[in-house]
Formats: structure tokens, C-alpha cells, sequence
């Protein structure tokens, strides 16, 4: 999650895809992205979450440097 100038936090995603796949259940469950977002990380096992936090940063460090 990123900081927001005016206070709270926004999502970031590595895809284009999980942000709208992230925005589809947050509609159908109807409850926030965030909700959503912490589900899923609780049902991984603390290896698999690791594993996925690490390529989900590797994907954003990528896209900064091809900048």
C-alpha cells in the first residue's frame, strides 16, 4: 500500500488485472478492497504469502526502472 497525500492508503498492484479482479469480488462480497486483499493473504501459509509479497515487489521494482 502506498501513502495518499491527503491521508488513508491506496492499493498497489502489479497487474492491471489484479486491480480489477481485486475491484470485481470487492463488489460482489461487498466489503472493501482491503477486506479482500487480507482474506486472501489469510488463507495463504506464511511460506506462500512470503513467496507472493516478494514477486509482487519484484514486479513493481521492474516496472520502476523500465520508467
Amino acid at each position: 500500500m502506498k501513502r495518499k497525500k491527503r491521508g488513508g492508503y491506496r492499493l498497489l498492484y502489479a497487474y492491471q488485472e489484479d486491480a480489477q479482479f481485486i475491484d470485481y469480488l470487492s463488489e460482489c462480497m461487498r466489503v472493501d478492497k482491503h477486506e479482500v486483499v487480507r482474506l486472501a493473504i489469510s488463507l495463504l501459509a506464511p511460506d506462500e504469502s512470503y513467496q507472493l509479497f516478494s514477486k509482487v515487489l519484484e514486479r513493481i521494482e521492474t516496472k520502476r526502472s523500465s520508467k
